[in-house]
């Protein structure tokens, strides 16, 4: 009779002790919900204030004109067409999990970063002419490269002659920041061609819309706006473009990203570009960085 009542008493224990953990997995997830919808809430408050104060920039329809006259080199004319995007969360892939990416010859850089020596199994040339259709067809072909064909070649975002960029998409648009990248390193031959070394990779998993699409600002808007912010200054260049995901925030194992126009600027002429960001839902730069916002 002891022996029974030690029993039931151990197991009322037991499940005192599973529903306390429960209640508190669950008040954790209740935070981290709350914490993001109160961020995005900011967020969004923030740029109703800040582009009603940036109204001037409809009496800048012609920014071309005001860049040449202060001697601002640009290469095209900036695009008026408006487009639509979405505020999306993410979580970054942990390889550690993956025993078949472990066990397929991967360097654990990280949990959330892998890399792999090429040139020590085999031999990969890229032909000059075609480099980039060879090196996409090596990352999506068999298993070469884990989750391959969830990248597509973003040359045009980093300027490297030895490498080649690769980013996840979402409905067109790439991601941008070190959460999403697959970077094939090469070697260049003589004759021209390239000789694979090695790559780096990081992925995202569980990509989700946190809102509905949304309206989004143009690329002459963001001009614009950087102009008016003393952002371009006389005497640079506008270098290039380009609409992204950018990781503004991240809490937990969730990360929040949102469109942005990036614009490479060369304020001194020494080939060493200024990077600019602009909120492409707010119209608003972009001035704080992720390691500002993390909550741990």
């Amino acid at each position: 009779m002891a022996q029974s009542i030690r029993y039931f008493a151990a197991s009322g224990k037991a499940r005192r002790r599973a529903v306390m953990d429960f209640k508190r997995i669950e008040l954790i997830f209740l935070c981290t919900f709350l914490t993001l919808n109160i961020f995005l809430l900011y967020t969004f408050f923030q740029g109703k204030n800040e582009s009603v104060s940036s109204n001037g920039i409809n009496n800048m329809q012609n920014i071309e004109a005001r860049l040449s006259e202060e001697k601002i080199k640009f290469d095209h004319t900036f695009s008026k067409e408006s487009g639509e995007a979405y505020y999306l969360s993410a979580t970054p892939t942990d390889f550690y999990e993956l025993d078949s990416v472990l066990a397929s010859g991967v360097k654990l850089v990280e949990r959330q970063v892998i890399s792999k020596d090429i040139s020590a199994r085999q031999t990969v040339i890229f032909d000059e002419e075609h480099a980039t259709e060879e090196a996409t067809h090596f990352i999506h072909k068999g298993n070469q490269v884990v989750f391959g064909d969830d990248y597509e070649y973003h040359g045009n975002l980093v300027a490297d002659k030895n490498s080649f960029y690769f980013s996840q998409e979402y409905k067109d648009i790439p991601f941008y920041d070190e959460t999403s990248a697959l970077v094939l390193n090469v070697e260049a031959e003589e004759g021209g061609n390239y000789k694979l070394l090695d790559y780096t990779q990081t992925h995202l998993s569980n990509v989700e819309e946190l809102r509905e699409k949304q309206s989004i600002i143009t690329e002459h808007d963001a001009i614009v706006t950087l102009y008016l912010s003393n952002k371009i200054p006389s005497g640079s260049a506008i270098e290039k473009t380009a609409l992204v995901y950018t990781r503004i925030y991240a809490v937990k194992e969730k990360h929040v990203y949102v469109p942005a126009w990036y614009v490479w600027v060369d304020t001194n002429g020494s080939n060493t570009s200024q990077l600019e960001k602009v909120n492409a839902f707010s119209n608003t730069i972009i001035t704080t960085t992720v390691s500002d916002l993390k909550k741990e």
